[in-house]
Protein backbone atom coordinates (compact mmCIF):
# COMPACT_ATOMS: atom_id res chain seq x y z
CA UNK A 1 0.00 0.00 0.00
CA UNK A 2 2.46 2.50 0.80
CA UNK A 3 4.78 1.64 -2.69
CA UNK A 4 1.38 2.61 -4.43
CA UNK A 5 1.08 5.92 -2.51
CA UNK A 6 4.63 6.70 -3.70
CA UNK A 7 3.63 5.63 -7.29
CA UNK A 8 0.86 8.30 -6.97
CA UNK A 9 3.54 10.74 -5.69
CA UNK A 10 5.68 10.68 -8.54
CA UNK A 11 2.27 10.78 -11.44
CA UNK A 12 1.83 13.68 -9.76
CA UNK A 13 4.36 15.77 -8.91
CA UNK A 14 6.81 14.91 -11.96
CA UNK A 15 4.08 16.96 -13.97
CA UNK A 16 3.47 19.09 -12.33
CA UNK A 17 7.78 20.20 -11.99
CA UNK A 18 8.26 18.70 -15.30
CA UNK A 19 5.39 20.96 -17.75
CA UNK A 20 6.75 24.65 -16.10
CA UNK A 21 10.70 23.91 -16.32
CA UNK A 22 9.97 22.77 -20.20
CA UNK A 23 7.47 25.78 -21.08
CA UNK A 24 10.33 27.96 -19.72
CA UNK A 25 13.25 26.07 -21.32
CA UNK A 26 11.32 26.14 -24.92
CA UNK A 27 10.42 29.77 -24.37
CA UNK A 28 14.14 30.76 -23.63
CA UNK A 29 14.67 28.91 -26.81
CA UNK A 30 12.17 30.72 -29.33
CA UNK A 31 12.30 33.88 -27.62
CA UNK A 32 13.46 36.78 -30.41
CA UNK A 33 15.61 39.48 -28.46
CA UNK A 34 13.64 42.80 -26.77
CA UNK A 35 13.71 45.46 -29.18
CA UNK A 36 15.28 48.59 -28.08
CA UNK A 37 13.56 50.77 -25.34
CA UNK A 38 11.61 53.45 -26.56
CA UNK A 39 13.69 57.15 -25.76
CA UNK A 40 12.47 59.16 -23.53
CA UNK A 41 12.30 61.76 -25.86
CA UNK A 42 9.22 59.83 -27.49
CA UNK A 43 6.28 62.48 -27.83
CA UNK A 44 3.13 61.01 -26.46
CA UNK A 45 -0.60 62.53 -27.15
CA UNK A 46 -2.70 61.52 -23.82
CA UNK A 47 -5.86 60.26 -24.01
CA UNK A 48 -7.43 64.45 -23.02
CA UNK A 49 -5.74 65.80 -26.21
CA UNK A 50 -2.93 67.00 -24.50
CA UNK A 51 0.93 66.25 -25.67
CA UNK A 52 4.17 65.39 -23.80
CA UNK A 53 7.46 63.01 -23.68
CA UNK A 54 7.81 59.69 -22.46
CA UNK A 55 10.33 61.05 -19.90
CA UNK A 56 7.78 63.38 -18.32
CA UNK A 57 5.49 60.84 -17.95
CA UNK A 58 7.58 58.60 -16.00
CA UNK A 59 8.98 61.61 -13.86
CA UNK A 60 5.97 62.59 -12.89
CA UNK A 61 5.28 58.59 -12.16
CA UNK A 62 8.15 58.55 -9.83
CA UNK A 63 7.39 61.37 -8.17
CA UNK A 64 3.66 60.38 -7.22
CA UNK A 65 5.19 57.01 -6.01
CA UNK A 66 7.66 59.20 -4.21
CA UNK A 67 4.87 61.25 -2.39
CA UNK A 68 2.68 58.23 -1.66
CA UNK A 69 -0.49 60.26 -0.04
CA UNK A 70 -2.22 59.07 2.25
CA UNK A 71 -6.22 58.39 1.82
CA UNK A 72 -8.10 60.94 4.79
CA UNK A 73 -10.38 59.18 6.94
CA UNK A 74 -13.79 59.33 5.97
CA UNK A 75 -15.98 60.31 8.71
CA UNK A 76 -18.77 58.04 9.26
CA UNK A 77 -21.95 59.68 8.15
CA UNK A 78 -24.73 60.77 11.08
CA UNK A 79 -27.21 58.55 11.42
CA UNK A 80 -29.66 61.08 10.81
CA UNK A 81 -28.75 60.74 7.21
CA UNK A 82 -30.94 58.62 5.05
CA UNK A 83 -30.68 55.57 3.77
CA UNK A 84 -28.29 54.78 0.70
CA UNK A 85 -27.95 58.84 0.80
CA UNK A 86 -23.83 59.44 0.18
CA UNK A 87 -21.68 62.01 2.13
CA UNK A 88 -20.03 65.35 0.52
CA UNK A 89 -16.92 64.25 1.19
CA UNK A 90 -17.09 61.01 -0.56
CA UNK A 91 -17.72 62.89 -4.01
CA UNK A 92 -14.27 65.04 -3.06
CA UNK A 93 -12.46 61.93 -2.36
CA UNK A 94 -13.28 60.62 -5.65
CA UNK A 95 -12.52 63.80 -7.44
CA UNK A 96 -8.96 64.00 -6.22
CA UNK A 97 -8.43 60.53 -6.61
CA UNK A 98 -8.80 61.34 -10.72
CA UNK A 99 -7.03 64.18 -10.71
CA UNK A 100 -4.14 62.92 -8.62
CA UNK A 101 -0.53 62.02 -10.24
CA UNK A 102 -1.51 58.71 -10.25
CA UNK A 103 -3.66 59.50 -13.35
CA UNK A 104 -0.23 59.44 -15.42
CA UNK A 105 0.92 56.02 -14.47
CA UNK A 106 3.18 54.44 -17.46
CA UNK A 107 0.91 51.51 -16.55
CA UNK A 108 -2.50 52.80 -16.28
CA UNK A 109 -1.61 55.15 -19.31
CA UNK A 110 -0.42 51.88 -21.39
CA UNK A 111 -3.52 50.09 -20.81
CA UNK A 112 -5.86 52.97 -22.13
CA UNK A 113 -3.95 53.29 -24.67
CA UNK A 114 -4.25 49.89 -25.55
CA UNK A 115 -8.07 50.42 -25.17
CA UNK A 116 -7.96 52.86 -27.75
CA UNK A 117 -5.91 51.26 -30.14
CA UNK A 118 -3.24 53.18 -30.18
CA UNK A 119 -0.51 50.04 -29.92
CA UNK A 120 2.81 51.90 -30.03
CA UNK A 121 2.07 54.48 -27.62
CA UNK A 122 1.17 51.91 -25.94
CA UNK A 123 3.96 49.33 -25.98
CA UNK A 124 6.44 52.29 -25.30
CA UNK A 125 5.14 53.10 -22.32
CA UNK A 126 4.10 49.85 -20.48
CA UNK A 127 8.17 49.06 -21.44
CA UNK A 128 8.97 51.99 -19.53
CA UNK A 129 6.93 50.19 -16.49
CA UNK A 130 10.27 49.88 -14.05
CA UNK A 131 10.99 46.57 -12.23
CA UNK A 132 10.09 47.76 -8.80
CA UNK A 133 6.42 48.81 -9.89
CA UNK A 134 3.92 46.99 -8.62
CA UNK A 135 2.57 46.33 -12.19
CA UNK A 136 5.71 45.09 -13.14
CA UNK A 137 4.85 41.61 -14.15
CA UNK A 138 1.28 42.48 -15.51
CA UNK A 139 2.97 44.94 -17.63
CA UNK A 140 5.17 42.35 -19.27
CA UNK A 141 2.78 39.80 -19.35
CA UNK A 142 0.25 42.24 -21.33
CA UNK A 143 3.19 43.17 -23.64
CA UNK A 144 3.99 39.63 -24.68
CA UNK A 145 0.58 38.60 -25.19
CA UNK A 146 -1.98 41.00 -25.86
CA UNK A 147 0.23 43.62 -27.51
CA UNK A 148 3.03 41.39 -29.31
CA UNK A 149 1.11 38.03 -29.61
CA UNK A 150 -2.32 38.97 -30.43
CA UNK A 151 -1.82 42.68 -32.25
CA UNK A 152 1.02 42.61 -33.93
CA UNK A 153 1.58 39.07 -34.55
CA UNK A 154 5.05 38.66 -32.65
CA UNK A 155 4.78 35.64 -30.51
CA UNK A 156 8.72 35.37 -30.35
CA UNK A 157 9.01 38.69 -29.29
CA UNK A 158 5.87 38.50 -27.07
CA UNK A 159 7.50 35.14 -25.20
CA UNK A 160 10.79 37.12 -24.08
CA UNK A 161 8.29 39.04 -22.02
CA UNK A 162 5.95 36.69 -20.75
CA UNK A 163 9.40 34.80 -19.50
CA UNK A 164 10.36 37.95 -17.57
CA UNK A 165 6.51 38.26 -16.20
CA UNK A 166 7.54 34.60 -14.89
CA UNK A 167 10.86 35.54 -13.60
CA UNK A 168 8.94 38.55 -11.64
CA UNK A 169 5.96 36.74 -10.23
CA UNK A 170 5.41 33.14 -11.22
CA UNK A 171 2.51 33.18 -8.84
CA UNK A 172 0.68 35.96 -10.28
CA UNK A 173 -2.75 35.82 -12.21
CA UNK A 174 -2.70 34.11 -15.35
CA UNK A 175 0.91 34.37 -15.97
CA UNK A 176 1.97 30.42 -16.75
CA UNK A 177 -1.67 30.42 -19.31
CA UNK A 178 -0.49 33.44 -20.89
CA UNK A 179 3.09 31.55 -21.10
CA UNK A 180 1.25 28.78 -22.59
CA UNK A 181 -0.46 30.52 -25.14
CA UNK A 182 2.13 32.84 -26.48
CA UNK A 183 4.15 29.63 -26.79
CA UNK A 184 1.73 27.98 -28.84
CA UNK A 185 1.62 30.86 -30.82
CA UNK A 186 5.40 31.06 -32.04
CA UNK A 187 5.35 26.79 -32.23
CA UNK A 188 2.23 27.33 -34.47
CA UNK A 189 2.26 28.82 -37.97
Amino acid sequence: MKNNKRKWIWRIALPLVLVPALLISLGIFLAEEIPEAPLPSLAITLPDGSATTLGEILQEAAQAEAEKLEVPAVPIPPRSMEPGAVPEILFDLNRSFLESPEDRDPYRLGREFARLGQVDQAIALLRSVPPGHRQYSRARRFLGWDLYTQELDKPRIGLAFVQDSIRASPLEGNVWQDSYRTLTAAILP
